[in-house]
Formats: C-alpha cells, structure tokens, sequence
C-alpha cells in the first residue's frame, strides 16, 4: 500500500483557485486541501489495483452539508455525504474505496456537487500495480552490482602503480631478468655436458 499526500503533485485540483489550504497536526503530514466550490475536482491517475481516498468532515453546521461524488473509470459515480457534528471535526475519515481492480492504469475524479459547503481531501491509499513493484526490485538489484566498474578502476589503478616506476627501476628490474635468463642457460649448459661426459665413460669400457 502507497500513501500520496494531499500536497502531492501526482493529484490534480481544479481549478486551482477553487482550493485552499488548511491542515492541524492530527491530519497526515498536517495538510489538507479543501473547497467550497461547486466547481471544484480532484483527479488522481494511478498504476494498481485497490484505492481509498481520506479526508475531513467540517464541524461547521452554519454551512451546508457535502455531497461528493467520486467516479473511477468508466464504472457509475459513488456519493460521499457525510453527517456533519457541529463542533465536531471528523478526520481521517474514509471518503470512496473502490473495489478489487483489474491490475493497470486507473483515474478517479471528485466532484463537488454542493456550492458553499466544505470538503477536505487529507490524503489517498492505493496499492501499486504489480508491474510497477516488480520494475522497482529490477532497479534496485541492477544499481547493487557495479563490479565491472569496479574491476576496470583496479586494472587502472596497477597500470598508473607500473607507469610511476623511474627508468632506474626498470633498468634494474631487465637487469635482473637477463642475469636470471643466463644463469639458467649456464645451468642447463653445465646439464647437458656432465651428461655427455657420462655417456662417454660408460661406452668406453664396452667398446674395448
């Protein structure tokens, strides 16, 4: 489940100066946008599957009482028509929940069909599509796994530690090189000889 913020940008009021702000500690994030417009609509679009829309009753029973109407797509409009407790505020109260949807791409509007009255949007619930959910583990797991990048830089960093090196260094590093190089070959030179001297002595005797 996925809170949205009355403040959040992915929900639309218009016309935006049938709207104002309010808002008190006890309400989510202490914001709430509230009309008294009977032109007033709120829209959100949203990928999922389940949404429930939050808001505030008014205690003020000098006006007249909301009536709302919320529609979801193509399905028949829902009446929101709350009883109104003078001095009483109502919060966190529950304003439209759909039913189980078809997981994809959904709108719902609000309407307000009562002018001078007062209607309070706190915040939404909706459960995010499964798509969405499954492209947000494909990013997280992707950004966890730089290690080519990783690789190249060392390769790198050995390449720049060779290059760093005095020509006095690397002089002295062929120098060992070509004095281990001989000494081998003095080696297998020394090999080769004692053994030809040895086959030497054992054919002498036998040919006599």
């Amino acid at each position: 489940m996925e809170r949205v913020d009355d403040m959040d940008s992915r929900i639309s009021y218009t016309p935006a100066n049938a709207w104002f702000l309010g808002g008190v500690s006890e309400e989510y994030n202490s914001t709430t946008h509230g009309s008294q417009s009977i032109l007033a609509e709120m829209s959100f679009q949203f990928n999922g599957t389940s949404i429930t829309v939050y808001g505030t009753i008014t205690h003020r029973a000098d006006i007249p009482s909301p009536v709302d109407v919320f529609a979801l797509d193509d399905s028949l409009p829902v009446r929101f028509a709350p009883t109104v407790q003078a001095g009483v505020a109502q919060r966190h109260v529950r304003m439209f929940f759909s039913p189980p949807l078809k997981d994809g791409l959904h709108t719902l509007i609000m309407r307000r069909t009562v002018d001078k009255s007062e209607s309070w949007i706190d915040y939404i619930d909706y459960t995010p599509s499964a798509a969405t959910l499954a492209s947000g583990e494909g990013l997280s797991s992707s950004s966890s796994s730089p290690l080519p990048s990783s690789t190249t830089n060392q390769s790198n960093s050995n390449d720049a530690q060779l290059k760093s090196l005095s020509p006095g260094a690397l002089a002295g590093i062929i120098v060992a090189c070509v004095i281990l190089l001989l000494g081998i070959l003095i080696l297998l030179f020394l090999f080769l000889k004692r053994r030809k001297a040895r086959v030497g002595r054992v054919a002498g005797p036998s040919g006599a």
